[in-house]
């Protein structure tokens, strides 16, 4: 069997051609986006941190626009005109550290898997107690090179407190 010229180059063009068309995968995050997600989660701690809190700032500073945070016990909060003030009826807490734990990610998607600590004022309580917790986030990678989570998972480590009896159950 023989081969043209012409077939043999129009072949090892084709190849070619088809090596150039395919798309690299992706690669893991850089060791830049990495930081700039930790700088977002630090500047994130310090406005939580604040004596007096601007849960406006905070809300715009971490979350895309769109974003939905998903609390434990209740609804998705989606959005920052639900964030805010969700977030300003939050009970009273002080020394909140977010630490994370791992970060991942390919092109402009990341996600976070974290855990924290806070002191906290639940309602009715006279002392704050420290709670502890875990959460994931995934983030995005906004058009000006900044990083902001679309989707935010957490919990506390603490044990759901037993419900109140109710008055036939106390005769």
């Amino acid at each position: 069997m023989s081969y043209s010229r012409p077939s043999a180059v129009f072949g090892l063009v084709m190849i070619l051609i088809s090596i150039a068309c395919q798309t690299p995968a992706p690669t893991g995050l850089s060791e830049t986006d990495k930081a700039a997600i930790q700088k977002v989660v630090d500047e994130a701690a310090r406005i939580g941190n604040a004596p007096t809190k601007d849960w406006g700032a905070y809300v715009r500073a971490y979350y895309t626009e769109d974003a939905v945070v998903l609390p434990p016990n209740g609804p998705a909060v989606q959005g920052w005109a639900l964030m805010e003030p969700w977030f300003a009826a939050f009970p009273p807490m002080s020394d909140f550290r977010p630490q994370i734990i791992e970060v991942d990610g390919r092109g402009d998607l990341a996600y976070v898997r974290g855990t924290y600590s806070m002191m906290l004022t639940l309602p009715g309580a006279t002392e704050p107690i420290n709670d502890t917790g875990k959460y994931i986030e995934i983030w995005r990678k906004q058009a000006d090179g900044s990083w902001r989570v679309i989707r935010d998972i957490f919990n506390s480590d603490l044990p759901v407190a037993a419900p109140e009896p109710k008055a036939e159950e106390i005769k």
